[in-house]
């Protein structure tokens, strides 16, 4: 079924107003009460987690990672070089330019939230059970893999018909 006024799916829009709630959720006060807790702002887990991920970067492959701007990276890596969070250095392979990492300090400031969230999370999802677990997991990540794609290539992917599971 489409939308008359949209011409979308509708399934599609009932897709795009859970990704809002969701969203919303997410930054709940709850949530931003542990970001102030920990002293950071809402954007830096997102940065030290590419970090921890993907290990030391220019900022640029950094603002590619979060899907912003250099601008954006740039403006939030004095605070958390100031912080102890990060370490700057030039990179050897251009002077010019400079590589980020993340420091123990970082790494630990970045597990200890990550344990906060995640229980938050389990104390609203205690009653799921494994199997609704795994296809949340599997939803989340072919959904987030095939936005990733058209924003990588600004045209449509078809999504993979079988996903391999754990």
């Amino acid at each position: 079924m489409v939308n008359q006024v949209s011409e979308v799916p509708v399934g599609l829009e009932r897709i795009a107003g859970s990704l809002f709630g969701l969203s919303r959720a997410l930054r709940s006060a709850a949530q931003r009460r542990s970001l102030n807790h920990a002293g950071l702002r809402r954007g830096d887990l997102g940065l030290l987690r590419v970090l921890v991920e993907y290990g030391p970067q220019r900022p640029s492959a950094v603002a590619e990672h979060l899907g912003v701007g250099p601008s954006v990276v740039s403006r939030q890596l004095a605070p958390l070089h100031a912080d102890g969070l990060i370490t700057r250095r030039s990179d050897p392979a251009d002077g010019r330019a400079e590589i980020v990492e993340i420091t123990e300090a970082g790494r630990t400031r970045v597990a200890d939230l990550m344990r906060e969230y995640v229980a938050h999370l389990v104390s609203h999802l205690e009653h799921w059970d494994a199997d609704r677990i795994d296809d949340a997991v599997n939803l989340l990540d072919e959904l987030t893999e095939a936005v990733n794609r058209v924003s990588n290539s600004g045209t449509a992917v078809a999504a993979p018909s079988e996903r391999p599971t754990a």
